[in-house]
């Protein structure tokens, strides 16, 4: 095996990272990338970025990933937040700005 990237020491932070889940929903944190990678992979309108944020949030109140329930409600806080702040901004005819 290739010696270049041992794994075997990335172990002890990916535990701590992780570490918030419940043990049956630690791939939970890769939903967060996947639905980034979506918002900027393409020039989405206002109207479907608010409909992947909302099922984001939706997924999030059902599954409930985290040990502590106040993890919950921050989460599920900020994602409401910036589905309000994308629906007060959109406008039909706008892209929402990508990140350089």
């Amino acid at each position: 095996p290739s010696q270049c990237f041992n794994f075997h020491r990335m172990k002890p932070l990916l535990d701590e990272l992780q570490s918030c889940y419940h043990d049956k929903y630690r791939w939970y944190g890769v939903v967060y990338v996947c639905t980034w990678i979506t918002i900027q992979g393409a020039l989405y309108k206002y109207i479907v970025f608010q409909t992947v944020i909302l099922a984001v949030t939706l997924a999030h109140c059902l599954v409930q990933p985290y040990k502590k329930k106040w993890l919950y409600m921050c989460d599920t806080c900020l994602l409401l937040d910036l589905l309000f702040l994308s629906a007060l901004l959109s406008d039909q005819n706008q892209d929402i700005p990508q990140m350089k």
